[in-house]
């Protein structure tokens, strides 16, 4: 599967938790490596509280502390293809992008003053 939606495991930190039946909306979610299992409304709280936090760092445009949240929260809470990780390396890239083009473009700028003097 595709992993989009996958959770890794908190009690055995190894396998990682879809949903028993993905048509059903209130399927279970167990564990692939262990007896673990996680109710629908335990899961959507985990993702939204990170969705939040993704959000929010996002909309700070912190470099430093999305990449910190990438590295803590990718296989360690969610799958690495969890639909919230390709997001958050999405507006990594993003933003250190719209930083480095605003660096260049400040930089350019200087250049042109220093050659009118």
């Amino acid at each position: 599967g595709t992993m989009v939606s996958a959770v890794m495991c908190e009690a055995c930190e190894e396998g990682y938790l879809l949903p028993r039946d993905p048509l059903d909306w209130y399927s279970d979610w167990p564990c692939s490596q262990c007896d673990f299992n996680l109710e629908v409304p335990d899961l959507e709280r985990k993702v939204d509280q990170l969705e939040e936090e993704l959000n929010f760092l996002s909309s700070k445009r912190d470099l430093k502390k999305l990449e910190f949240f990438i590295k803590e929260i990718s296989g360690k809470v969610l799958h690495p293809q969890h639909y919230l990780m390709l997001i958050a390396r999405r507006n990594y890239k993003y933003i250190s992008r719209k930083k480095l083009i605003s660096e260049l473009a400040t930089c350019t700028s200087s250049i042109k003053e220093e050659v009118k003097e």
